[in-house]
């Protein structure tokens, strides 16, 4: 059995703060800091993964500059630490990304007062032929194929038939993954996620009581989660170990 396999038994609990991870942290006018700050954070979770001090992990999640595939992927490192030891997600802020993100936690929560947004997956586009032919311009374009839509923007007001119907085929294709780890990750039907996306925002009580969340509380309380999910005293850990509450609970 190598040590990977091995159970957490240490009692570190680190905070991920996702958005703190993913800053590049670049100085003004300069081409200084990390230059690639989503390397380093699947880097640092696959290190929180291996490590058998390391009891469980909360990541705090809130809005994210991440895509649809860079969300699955930080979505699976997280799946890969939860079979290993528990993962606490704070959902902070954020839209239907964000959830799907906090989905692969072994736990959801979110402050009081909050909103948990799930209102599905959308794409635009900004078509600038009207727009470059008030400026005197115009392109001329020659596509071989009825799906080359690329150039589009800039020679047509709105998306043709074929663009439209790739997209949609794409939207469909993410939404649908979407959906099916939503069920999985909170234990309930496809149909019943599906529902919950047409009904779109709940307040954090509203939430939890859909099944949605697991708890409602504040950050300096989300140690007490930890120590439920592992059944041993832990204690958060790291930089970004969350500021006390401040005012009435």
């Amino acid at each position: 059995m190598c040590s990977s396999d091995l159970p957490a038994s240490g009692r570190k609990a680190p905070t991920v703060n996702l958005a703190r991870e993913l800053d590049p942290d670049r100085v003004p006018f300069l081409d200084l800091g990390d230059p690639d700050p989503y390397g380093r954070l699947l880097g640092r979770l696959h290190a929180l993964a291996e490590d058998g001090s390391v009891a469980a992990v909360a990541v705090r999640i809130a809005d994210l500059p991440l895509g649809s595939g860079r969300t699955e992927e930080v979505r699976a490192a997280l799946l890969r630490i939860g079979a290993r030891k528990p993962v606490v997600a704070y959902l902070a802020g954020g839209g239907t990304r964000e959830y799907w993100l906090a989905t692969a936690a072994t736990a959801i929560a979110v402050p009081p007062g909050s909103t948990v947004e799930g209102s599905g997956v959308a794409t635009s586009n900004l078509y600038l032929r009207d727009a470059l032919s008030r400026a005197g311009l115009a392109f001329e374009v020659v596509a071989v194929g009825a799906y080359k839509s690329a150039p589009e923007p800039l020679v047509r007001e709105g998306p043709s038939p074929a663009a439209r119907e790739a997209t949609d085929a794409l939207l469909d294709d993410v939404f649908g993954r979407m959906v099916a780890d939503v069920a999985q990750g909170r234990r309930l039907a496809p149909e019943r996620v599906r529902a919950l996306v047409d009904q779109g925002l709940f307040g954090s009580a509203e939430a939890k009581e859909a099944g949605l969340v697991d708890a409602v509380l504040w950050p300096d309380e989300l140690e007490g989660v930890l120590r439920r999910a592992t059944g041993r005293a832990v204690a958060l850990a790291g930089p970004d170990r969350p500021e006390p509450a401040r005012g009435a609970r």
